[in-house]
């Protein structure tokens, strides 16, 4: 009967941690600080009173890649590019609503080209205008700090990178102890606090992959195996 009680308290337990995460799944201390630092470094729009707004992973994807050095120059530099090798079924798409002189499309590129871009389930499609979800944006902030080898630059939600990604987004400082969703298995969408606060614990890791305004031939995706600096003292200097 003792054990009885045990079981049915623990499952309890984890099916209220699976409910709360759902409506907090990031652990919002110092979203005051994170704002300030999103801002103060314009990696995403700190909108007044739109906390609880979802983000797209459109714009997600986009404020990673500022968080790590993009700026309008290399924009200008990717926009010279064949995009032929990234996933086009997004501008396909009619519901999706992309030209081919959209800017997500360079992101897209960009976002490949330092093997960043996860796309969801088993397509060639990003999905940009969807919510970003908890364990989608773990595992591209991961693919920030580490060396994961993808299929020219594109892994898929389930595959191998996916969760090699997530699981070592938990022991990197991007996903802590103290978040709810550590603890489930629910994938809830992210709103606009739990980014801010995603990205400037993004800012304060030591750089790993990186973009470079070099105006020089070459390459603006760059790797810093020293991992010489924080992403945020990087852009200390870039600014």
């Amino acid at each position: 009967m003792k054990n009885k009680k045990i079981v049915v308290t623990a499952i309890l337990i984890i099916v209220i941690i699976n409910i709360f995460s759902v409506f907090n799944p990031i652990l919002l201390l110092n979203l005051k600080n994170a704002k300030k630092i999103c801002n103060d470094y314009n990696i995403i729009e700190v909108k007044l009173n739109s906390d609880n707004e979802y983000v797209s992973r459109e714009e997600f994807l986009d404020s990673v890649l500022y968080a790590i050095g993009m700026n309008e120059y290399i924009i200008d530099r990717y926009n010279n590019t064949d995009f032929g090798t990234i996933p086009t079924d997004d501008f396909n798409l009619p519901n999706k609503q992309y030209s081919t002189t959209d800017n997500f499309y360079t992101i897209c590129f960009i976002a490949k080209d330092l093997k960043l871009l996860q796309t969801k389930g088993n397509t060639r499609c990003y999905y940009g205008k969807d919510n970003i979800k908890v364990q989608e944006a773990a595992s591209i902030l991961q693919a920030c700090l580490s060396n994961v080898e993808t299929d020219n630059g594109i892994f898929t939600k389930k595959s191998k990178e996916f969760m090699t990604l997530f699981i070592k987004s938990h022991f990197s400082g991007i996903i802590t102890p103290l978040d709810s969703n550590y603890f489930t298995i629910t994938n809830p969408s992210l709103k606009r606090k739990d980014v801010y606060i995603l990205l400037a614990r993004l800012l304060k890791q030591k750089r790993y992959k990186y973009l470079i305004d070099t105006k020089i031939s070459e390459p603006a995706s760059q790797i810093d195996s020293e991992r010489s600096m924080t992403y945020k003292e990087y852009l200390d200097l870039t600014n």
